[in-house]
C-alpha cells in the first residue's frame, strides 16, 4: 500500500465535525491549526532558499516530497519503535509545523523533517540519514541509531 498524506491542521470539514460533536480546543490552538491547514503551496525557489540556509543540498527524494506534499500526516506512521505524528511543512503559519521556524533550534543537529506525538523530532543530517531527536535530552537518541538511510527508506519502512 502506498502512503497517503493528509494536510496538517484543521480543515473546514474537521472544524464542522468538531462543532457537531461539541469537541473544543482553546481559541489559540484552533486558530493555529486553521492557519497550518491554510499554508500556501511552496516553490522550488523557497526550497533553494532553505538549502542556502542549511549549507547543503537536500536529497532529491526529500526535495520532491516538500514540493509535492509540503509535509502532512502519513497514512502509515510507525518506524521501528517510533511513531511519526506528521511531517513538517517548509513554511507554515503554525510555528511548530514549520521547518524554517525550527532551523535555528536544530542548526548543529540536523534538519527537522517530522515530529512524534510527544514533541520529539526526526532529523535529517547532511548525509541524508534520518535520526530520532529526544527533546528531553536535547540530543539525538543514540540507542535508536539511524532510523532510515534516506528519506525514501523512511517512507518505505513506515507501517
Amino acid at each position: 500500500m502506498k502512503i497517503k498524506f493528509e494536510k496538517y491542521g484543521l480543515s473546514p470539514e474537521k472544524l464542522e465535525y468538531m462543532k457537531r460533536f461539541n469537541l473544543k480546543l482553546d481559541k489559540r490552538t484552533t486558530r493555529n491549526l486553521i492557519n497550518a491547514y491554510q499554508t500556501a503551496e511552496i516553490s522550488t525557489e523557497m526550497i533553494c532558499k532553505l538549502e542556502e540556509k542549511i549549507n547543503f543540498n537536500l536529497p532529491k527524494d526529500y526535495f520532491d516530497f516538500l514540493l509535492k506534499q509540503n509535509g502532512g500526516i502519513p497514512s502509515k506512521s510507525r518506524i521501528k519503535s517510533k511513531v511519526i505524528d506528521h511531517f513538517l511543512s517548509l513554511k507554515s503559519d503554525y510555528k511548530y509545523n514549520s521547518i524554517m521556524d525550527l532551523l535555528e533550534e536544530f542548526a548543529s543537529k540536523g534538519l527537522p523533517v517530522a515530529t512524534d506525538p510527544s514533541g520529539n523530532y526526526f532529523l535529517m543530517r547532511n548525509d541524508g540519514k534520518i535520526y530520532y531527536f529526544d527533546h528531553n535530552s536535547g540530543e539525538i537518541d543514540e540507542k535508536s541509531g539511524v532510523l532510515a538511510e534516506n528519506f525514501t527508506d523512511l517512507l518505505e519502512n513506515l507501517k
